[in-house]
Parts: C-alpha cells; sequence; structure tokens
C-alpha cells in the first residue's frame, strides 16, 4: 500500500505591472472615505473607481483586492436574495395595515441604513 501524497499547489499569478507598487493591507483604511465617496456616494462602477484610484491618488490594487475590501466594508451595492425576500415581506406587512401611519409619520423599514421606500 503506497500513500497517496498531495500534489503541490501551483501559485496563481496575477498580471501586476512592475513600475507601479502594489497596494498594502495598512494602506486600505487611508483611502477607504475616498473609495466610498467615488464607489457608493458617485454611484461608480468598480472599474471607473480603480482608475480614479490609481491614476489620482496613487493606490494601485487588483479588482480582486477592491470586492474583498468592498464586501468587508459593507459597500457592495447588490441586493443579496433574502434581502430581497425580507423587502418583499415588510412592504407586503406594511401593505396588510390598515393606517399606514403612526402619530403622523409614516411606517419606515430600513435595509443597511436605508429606507427601502428609497431603494
Amino acid at each position: 500500500m503506497s500513500s497517496a501524497q498531495p500534489k503541490p499547489r501551483r501559485a496563481r499569478l496575477i498580471a501586476i505591472n512592475p513600475d507601479k507598487p502594489q497596494a498594502r493591507p495598512s494602506d486600505w483604511e487611508g483611502v477607504r472615505g475616498l473609495i466610498t465617496q467615488l464607489y457608493v456616494d458617485e454611484d461608480r462602477t468598480l472599474k471607473e473607481t480603480m482608475t480614479i484610484m490609481s491614476r489620482e491618488h496613487g493606490h494601485n490594487a487588483t479588482a480582486k483586492m477592491y470586492k474583498y475590501r468592498i464586501q468587508r466594508w459593507g459597500l457592495d451595492k447588490n441586493i443579496k436574495q433574502p434581502e430581497a425576500w425580507e423587502i418583499l415581506r415588510l412592504k407586503a406587512e406594511r401593505e396588510a395595515v390598515s393606517w399606514y401611519h403612526v402619530c403622523g409619520f409614516p411606517l419606515l423599514s430600513y435595509l443597511r441604513l436605508a429606507p427601502i421606500d428609497s431603494i
């Protein structure tokens, strides 16, 4: 009986321009506000955000690095399926209630700190 040795994994090569220094983990907190402004507040695409950050601020990182940080910081723009079901459930629940206002204020539901009515 011979024990099968697992094959060593090859490192995945990423095309990186050696002329541009890549972003280090310590660099991300310093540019978080800029990324939030461009990607969320100005509603730019990831590609646009990456281009602006590289050209104007010297922050060079791969799309995978950006996606990881965006997800980690909770800046992702897409509504996830469980969130969509929750929105539908809350709206149906609200429509079932005969009174829509309590004390003169509309009933509001929130998702990621944004009112559901605005989504």
